[in-house]
């Protein structure tokens, strides 16, 4: 659709149509997304008692060629 947009005449109403049709089209596959995140992250909430997040400087971590020895 987008490169069927692209070849078509600016400022045209079919062009205005098809423009609509792919805002639709992102809006449906972003509701889609959200709506399985909202769900996985319910189901993981309701399967397990505590839900732990670490917060870890992972590009920090990257850098440091010896992780094991303190400086």
């Amino acid at each position: 659709m987008q490169r069927k947009l692209a070849r078509q005449q600016k400022d045209s109403k079919r062009r205005n149509k098809t423009r609509i049709r792919i805002a639709k089209q992102h809006n449906k596959i972003a509701d889609k997304r959200t709506d399985f995140l909202h769900k996985l992250s319910t189901r993981i909430v309701r399967e397990n008692q505590a839900v732990i997040l670490e917060d870890l400087n992972v590009s920090g971590m990257a850098k440091n060629r010896s992780p094991s020895q303190s400086n």
